[in-house]
C-alpha cells in the first residue's frame, strides 16, 4: 500500500511538472516578444539618451557617452516646452470632444431597433479606415474657399467681418490659431472603439434601475443624470485614460494636415507637438540621443497625467459591485 501510494503521489507531481513545462512554453512565446520588440529596445533607449549617438556616425555602442547632458538641453529648448503645450492642448481637447461625443451616439445606438447592428457597423467603420486617408478627406473638406466648410460658410455669410470691403475666406489649412482645433475636430470622426466601450457599459446597466426611477416618476434626463451617467463613468474613466495615453503620442493625423513635411511643425510650430519634435530632433538632424532623452520626458509627463487620473477617479468613478 505504501509503495503505490508514494507511486501514486510521483505520478501526481510528475503530471504537475508536465502541465507546469506546457504553461511555461505558452507564455514563452509573449515572454519571447516583449523581449525582443519592447524590454531590449527600452533598455537601449534608455542607454542612448546617455550618449550623442547620431545614426550616421556609427552604431550607438560606439557613441560617447554625455550622462545628462541631453536631459539637460531638452529641458531648457523653448520650441520643447512650446510642443508640451501643444500636446497637452490636443490630448485633452480631444479626449474631450471623442468622448462627447461619443457618449450621445453610444445611447442612440443602444436602442431596440430595426437594424440597429447595420448602424453600429456603419458608425464603427471611421475607426478601422487609415488615419491618412481620412486626415486627406477632411483636408479637401476644410480647403479654403472652395473646401465644403468654406462653401457652407459662405453661404450663411460667415466667411468675414461684415465690416470689411474684401472677403477672403477662412484659411483652416494654415492660419496657427485655429490649425490644432480643426484637428482636435477632426479627431471626432474616429470614435468607433470609444463608441463601443459605450456601448457595452450602457448594455451593462440593469434595466431594474430605470424601472424603479421611472415608478417613482423621473423623467429621461433625471434618469441619465442619476443612472446612466454614475453607472457610465467606469466606461468614462478608461477611454479618458486610453485615450489621453493615446493622444499623447499622436503623430500621423497632425503631419498629414500639416501638409505631410515633417520638418516643419505647421504654420507657425501651431501643430509641433512633443511626440512630432522628437521625431524631428532623432531622424531630421539625427541627433537620436537627444531624442531618446526627449522621449523619456514625454513618459514622465503620460506618467504624471495618468497617476493623477487614477488618484482622482476615486471621488468620481460608481462601481457597482463596490457599493454592493
Amino acid at each position: 500500500m505504501a509503495v503505490s501510494a508514494k507511486s501514486a503521489k510521483r505520478s501526481r507531481a510528475s503530471e504537475r511538472r508536465k502541465e507546469a513545462l506546457w504553461g511555461y512554453g505558452f507564455i514563452s512565446i509573449w515572454f519571447i516578444g516583449f523581449a525582443i520588440f519592447t524590454a531590449v529596445p527600452l533598455a537601449m533607449s534608455v542607454y542612448i539618451s546617455f550618449t550623442s549617438w547620431s545614426p550616421i556616425a556609427g552604431p550607438f555602442w560606439e557613441a560617447k557617452r554625455v550622462g545628462f547632458a541631453n536631459y539637460n538641453t531638452f529641458l531648457h529648448d523653448h520650441r520643447y516646452w512650446h510642443s508640451i503645450i501643444n500636446t497637452i492642448y490636443f490630448s485633452f481637447g480631444s479626449v474631450l470632444v471623442v468622448n462627447l461625443v461619443s457618449i450621445p451616439l453610444a445611447m442612440i445606438l443602444n436602442q431596440r431597433l430595426r437594424g440597429i447592428n447595420l448602424y453600429r457597423t456603419i458608425f464603427y467603420l471611421p475607426a478601422i479606415m487609415p488615419a491618412v486617408a481620412s486626415v486627406l478627406i477632411f483636408r479637401l473638406i476644410f480647403l479654403p474657399g472652395t473646401g465644403l466648410v468654406s462653401w457652407i460658410l459662405s453661404r450663411f455669410h460667415l466667411q468675414c467681418d461684415v465690416t470689411q470691403i474684401t472677403c477672403s475666406p477662412i484659411d483652416f489649412l494654415n492660419d496657427p490659431k485655429i490649425t490644432m482645433l480643426v484637428v482636435i475636430i477632426i479627431s471626432a470622426w474616429g470614435v468607433g472603439q470609444t463608441l463601443l466601450i459605450y456601448l457595452a457599459g450602457l448594455q451593462g446597466i440593469e434595466a431594474s434601475y430605470y424601472e424603479a426611477s421611472s415608478l417613482d416618476g423621473a423623467n429621461s434626463w433625471q434618469q441619465f443624470r442619476k443612472i446612466t451617467l454614475p453607472l457610465l463613468t467606469p466606461a468614462i474613466f478608461f477611454n479618458v485614460v486610453v485615450g489621453l495615453i493615446g493622444a499623447f503620442q499622436e503623430f500621423a493625423k497632425l503631419v498629414i494636415y500639416a501638409g505631410g513635411s515633417q520638418a516643419t511643425g505647421g504654420p507657425a510650430d501651431s501643430l509641433l507637438t512633443t511626440f512630432w519634435y522628437l521625431y524631428i530632433v532623432g531622424f531630421d538632424f539625427s541627433r537620436m540621443g537627444l531624442a531618446s532623452a526627449m522621449a523619456f520626458g514625454l513618459f514622465a509627463l503620460i506618467m504624471i497625467v495618468t497617476l493623477l487620473n487614477f488618484w482622482g477617479q476615486k471621488k468620481w468613478v460608481f462601481y457597482q459591485e463596490e457599493r454592493r
